[in-house]
């Protein structure tokens, strides 16, 4: 979330040294055998500025994409090209645990 009053909420309870706990934090569960969450990998990486991991969450909300497997083929081994593209296809999968209105 990029709302200002977040960013400052998060600062806080860090000085503090205070959590948010949630019951049910709504995180759709792994599909298949070495799926991940997109974000998870994009964060543990360490290879992207905060800017850059801005965009890819972008890019995976419009594309409605939680896990890996949401924007790979069937096999698992790939990604799926229309969703490469941007431009997924009838075909490509999509998370129907979330809904993001993203443009």
């Amino acid at each position: 979330m990029e709302l200002k009053w977040f960013a400052s909420l998060r600062q806080y309870l860090n000085h503090i040294g205070g959590s948010i706990e949630l019951e049910d934090p709504g995180t759709p569960p792994i599909q298949c055998v070495n799926d991940a969450y997109i974000m998870d990998m994009v964060l543990a990486s360490g290879k992207f500025k905060p800017a850059q991991i801005r965009q890819i969450n972008y890019c995976r909300m419009y594309l409605q994409a939680v896990t890996i497997s949401d924007i790979s083929r069937a096999n698992g081994m790939e990604l799926d090209l229309p969703m490469r593209r941007g431009q997924p296809s009838p075909q490509s999968s999509t998370s129907r645990w979330h809904s993001f209105n993203q443009a």
